[in-house]
């Protein structure tokens, strides 16, 4: 969803004052999918509760109550969910933390696009039966629990013997 486009940016100026927790997100993009679900409905008008909470969303961002808004709004929140969740992924795999901030999709995607080619082959090595052979000790080697020379070497012997 990163690649997708950049975020609104006037929604993103409400992220000024921080970026809300994962939970805070979840709940509102719930409660946002069940307002517009209910909007398309026939009996829309007795959603009372899910008019008030999209509203409550809404709010903040000084937009009226509407299925287009809250779509909007609801397509903003997802993009912010999105990004948290790459930087999360990008923070565990440098052992580092951004803290409370959101980083520039620029950043983002490099961290991302960094480690694309590990994980394409950690993929691989756990999707290809071919492949089942390594997989113990590519696996063991990237825990730390054996040295990645030796398991480098044994497969530039295993091409003579293939």
């Amino acid at each position: 969803m990163v690649r997708s486009g950049p975020l609104d940016n006037e929604l993103a100026l409400t992220l000024r004052d921080g970026v809300p927790a994962l939970t805070d997100l979840n709940q509102k993009l719930t409660a946002l999918d069940a307002y517009i679900a209910s909007a398309k409905s026939i009996w829309h008008f007795f959603a009372f509760g899910k008019r008030k909470r999209a509203g409550q969303i809404l709010s903040p961002h000084g937009l009226q109550l509407a299925p287009e808004t809250a779509q909007r709004v609801r397509d903003f929140l997802a993009g912010v969910r999105s990004r948290l969740l790459v930087q999360a992924l990008g923070d565990d795999l440098t052992e580092s933390s951004t803290g409370s901030g959101l980083r520039s999709d620029e950043q983002l995607l490099s961290v991302v696009e960094q480690h694309e080619a590990v994980l394409d082959a950690l993929a691989r090595v756990h999707g290809e039966s071919a492949l089942q052979v390594v997989r113990a000790g590519v696996l063991d080697a990237l825990a730390g629990r054996q040295p990645l020379d030796a398991v480098l070497d044994g497969l530039r012997r295993s091409r003579p013997r293939a």
